[in-house]
């Protein structure tokens, strides 16, 4: 947990691989860097008041990070605390302001009755109609589903194909149609809580109250690419050693035919080196951009992949070499 640092913004560096929890809570935050705001938070109804802290963040491009996200950084081990020399961008005051109204919301739904009862019947109210869509759907599926049997039976005629085709495009839009009047109707009803939810806080007499305790430049180091770990480990594999060609000399001269098998296997390598780099940049996609996917044992098991696949194509340049020593007559 990140410890108070005073008014004065600090900067630091994140080491997300100790964070705790599962790994998707900060994998977004990898290669990145931003801005968050830790403040303490009183509100005061009358004669009840309620305290706590709240936490808003945004990326170094002043895109918020969602609010149930930002205290995952908090989660995570850190650097000594860094002089800063840029101030915090005013985007931070606004997320503020915005988690404040949500934090009056939160507090309504808990201690307003009414409130509470408005938002429970909303709660119901999108579920009975996401539960009538979802049946709809599934029957248009089984409709469909019945129709695409039906057409692949022998003996249909090619005008009742095209009658299938036509009622599966029909059902199809149908079932787009159940799903567009599902998210006009959620969010008529979502509207209408969020009216009701902002006239009661307009009458309400909710205090809140901020104290910014401290303010961090965040940053995240970029961890080191796979390819370039495994073009690292090729550059440093243990070289050929020179005397192992010392008497090449001495060695008669390869004959034709076994200088045209030596190219034939050294294309037959170069194809398997291609099929090896295919394979590790295809791996680097899947543990990179494709990573929000993966499971926590799908990324050990592609990891353990990339070492196999980094140790393939060590060997192979290595054969490669071999074989191009032999058909020069120095192997």
């Amino acid at each position: 947990m990140l410890a108070e640092f005073g008014q004065a913004p600090v900067c630091l560096e994140l080491d997300l691989n100790s964070y705790d929890g599962p790994w998707t809570h900060v994998e977004r935050f990898r290669a990145r860097s931003g801005w968050l705001m830790v403040a303490d938070a009183r509100l005061t109804s009358g004669q009840h008041e309620h305290e706590t802290s709240v936490v808003v963040a945004c990326d170094e491009w002043g895109e918020p990070v969602p609010s149930f996200m930002a205290p995952n950084l908090l989660a995570c081990a850190c650097s000594f605390p860094m002089p800063c020399a840029d101030y915090p961008p005013d985007e931070l005051e606004e997320l503020l302001r915005l988690e404040g109204r949500e934090l009056k919301r939160r507090w309504l739904r808990e201690n307003n009755m009414h409130l509470s009862r408005l938002h429970s019947r909303g709660i119901e109210e999108i579920a009975i109609l996401e539960g009538r869509a979802a049946r709809d759907v599934d029957s248009i599926d089984k409709h469909v589903a019945d129709i695409r049997r039906r057409r692949r039976l022998l003996g249909v005629s090619e005008s009742h194909r095209r009658f299938f085709d036509e009622t599966i495009v029909e059902l199809e839009q149908a079932q787009d149609a159940v799903v567009a009047q599902l998210t006009a109707d959620r969010a008529v009803i979502r509207h209408r809580m969020e009216q009701a939810e902002s006239d009661l806080i307009a009458q309400s007499r909710i205090k809140i109250e901020f104290r910014p305790a401290y303010q961090v430049n965040w940053f995240v180091r970029p961890e080191r690419d796979e390819v370039a770990d495994m073009v690292d480990d090729i550059r440093n594999a243990p070289p050929i050693p020179r005397d192992l060609f010392s008497h090449a000399l001495s060695w008669p001269q390869p004959s034709l035919a076994f200088r045209v098998d030596a190219d034939r296997q050294i294309r037959r390598v170069d194809t398997e080196i291609s099929r090896l780099e295919r394979r590790a940049a295809t791996i680097t996609y899947s543990l990179g951009e494709g990573s929000a996917s993966l499971r926590f044992g799908d990324r050990t098991a592609l990891r353990r992949d990339m070492k196999i696949v980094k140790t393939a194509l060590i060997a192979a340049r290595q054969e490669r070499a071999g074989w191009i020593a032999k058909r020069n007559g120095s192997g």
